[in-house]
């Protein structure tokens, strides 16, 4: 493969420069980039703030405040949200590592410290552990450590290693009971290509596979009754598309192990969670674009879904990265998290006719990294995509998007 190319980009809006390249030969994209002490996805920031004591409550706290976040990192491109069991509390990744905010926006606070990447998080159902998956020792895994809410800010301990696998484990939420999580994966290859659905237990022991049945982010009601989970495959990706590989959310007795399909549309849906009212939250491509779907207790699709969103690309805007994607709802049902193109979203699922409230996040701008890191992303680029003029290209790579033009010679901009 030829070698990869570098050139220095200065951004106007950052004081420690940044470079970023991506060279297209042969068939083979090579990516690198400068990783500045601020370079994680975040907008420009003034020099450190000045710490004053004012009242609490007070209209120049506030003031106070206000400034202060205005002078930080504002998050761009969290992702894979996971609520507390009341809502209360975000759990996101953003640069590789774990942070933590209220939901309704604020300083995040960062959970994890590690060089490679930790991913999707879920809490216990009495909100004293969070359980996330990393690659820090390999293969994706999965580690929990213990948090708590101190003067307003999450606090995490200790990590510890929960699975010893040599093949991923993509992690969906905790069992009603909370000393197990569930998960799917493929441990057992086979012809079907399809993944199994599996039970973690906390204390150390053997996975266990909660059915034969094929299965994808399996998620337990609160009250251990079922288990929702997603056929197929979820192809939110292609919003458009109708057929037989788009997923449906069924749910499964555990009591009896029958198994009910709530979802008959032929596009995409996935992402089921079951409420403790017995209705079902979920997310559906009809319509064309990703958004978040509602079914009545002991109905399915077939009886008319009401939809809870209501994302699309605005007039001249050709896309919004396909609509809702990482749904998260909270045990108690009070509230959903999700994303929608570079911006997390809540909604309060106990109101009718609520309307996603954005979530604004802030944290530090001064990053655990050297000023400047060359690093080559040829295998971390997770999406590409193409403008509709064929003119240029976006890629998504350590939670980074990308752009540059399709033709040669040209340089690469960071965009988040």
């Amino acid at each position: 493969m030829p070698p990869s190319i570098r050139e220095a980009v200065r951004s106007p809006r950052r004081r420690i420069s940044a470079a970023f390249v991506m060279a297209l030969a042969a068939g083979t994209a090579s990516l690198s980039m400068a990783c500045a002490s601020d370079a994680s996805g975040a907008a420009a920031t003034s020099p450190a703030s000045t710490y004053t004591t004012t009242r609490a409550g007070s209209d120049e706290g506030a003031a106070a405040s206000a400034t202060w976040m205005a002078r930080q990192a504002r998050v761009g491109y969290p992702r894979m949200p996971s609520l507390s069991p009341d809502g209360s509390i975000i759990a996101f990744t953003w640069a590789g590592d774990l942070w933590a905010v209220s939901s309704d926006g604020g300083i995040a606070s960062r959970l994890t410290t590690h060089p490679a990447d930790d991913l999707r998080s879920a809490f216990s159902p009495d909100g004293s552990t969070l359980v996330f998956e990393s690659e820090r020792d390999g293969s994706r895994n999965l580690y929990a450590m213990p948090v708590s809410v101190e003067n307003g800010r999450v606090v995490g301990g200790a990590v510890r290693r929960l699975t010893l696998s040599d093949r991923s484990l993509t992690l969906s939420g905790f069992g009603s009971d909370g000393d197990s999580v569930l998960v799917h994966a493929n441990l057992h290859p086979r012809m079907y290509r399809g993944v199994n659905m599996y039970s973690v237990p906390l204390d150390g022991g053997p996975i266990t596979k909660l059915t034969e049945a094929f299965g994808l982010m399996p998620r337990m009601t609160a009250d251990g009754k079922r288990v929702l989970f997603t056929r197929q495959r979820d192809v939110s990706e292609r919003p458009a598309y109708q057929g037989a590989a788009a997923g449906d959310v069924w749910a499964m007795d555990t009591g009896t192990g029958r198994f009910t399909q709530l979802t008959i549309f032929e596009g995409n849906d996935a992402n089921g969670f079951g409420l403790p009212d017995g209705s079902t939250i979920y997310v559906s491509s009809r319509h064309g674009q990703n958004n978040v779907w509602r079914i009545p207790a002991g109905r399915t699709d077939a009886d008319g879904p009401r939809k809870l969103t209501n994302f699309a690309p605005a007039e001249g805007q050709h896309t919004i990265a396909h609509g809702v994607l990482d749904l998260n709802v909270s045990q108690d049902g009070s509230k959903a998290v999700f994303m929608v193109w570079d911006t997390l979203y809540t909604l309060d699922l106990s109101q009718a006719g609520a309307q996603p409230q954005a979530v604004e996040i802030y944290a530090s701008g001064d990053m655990q990294t050297l000023d400047t890191r060359l690093e080559n992303l040829d295998r971390q680029v997770d999406e590409a995509a193409l403008s509709p003029d064929g003119k240029t290209l976006a890629v998504i790579a350590r939670g980074e998007v990308f752009i540059r033009s399709t033709e040669d010679d040209r340089p690469t901009r960071r965009v988040t």
